[in-house]
């Protein structure tokens, strides 16, 4: 399960920008790219799909994706549901659900 919040400050900052606060802050520059993102839900996605086809993870694992909405307090879940033709023609498309999930205040 995969939860990622949609006011999550990797939204707001380069990575570069990141990369610079985390040295000032630590001393030390990531070897890693932060990988920053403008939509919670295309990010999401692009997590499942890399999980859906890790090769540690059985054919049989269910991997499941939520968006926290942190002003409501609601998750809305994307789903694994239907194959893509692109890129590839094993790959996972993600669709949003009609349905959210009141974890209250």
């Amino acid at each position: 399960m995969l939860i990622m919040h949609d006011g999550c400050r990797m939204r707001t900052i380069t990575d570069d920008e990141f990369a610079d606060k985390l040295q000032a802050a630590s001393g030390f520059r990531p070897g890693w790219p932060p990988a920053g993102f403008t939509d919670p839900a295309q990010e999401l996605r692009r997590a499942m799909d890399a999980l859906r086809h890790n090769p540690f993870l059985l054919n049989s694992t269910r991997i499941s994706g939520f968006i926290y909405n942190e002003r409501t307090g609601n998750l809305r879940e994307l789903e694994l549901d239907t194959l893509l033709t692109q890129p590839g023609p094993t790959a996972p498309v993600v669709g949003v659900v009609d349905s959210a999930v009141d974890l209250g205040s």
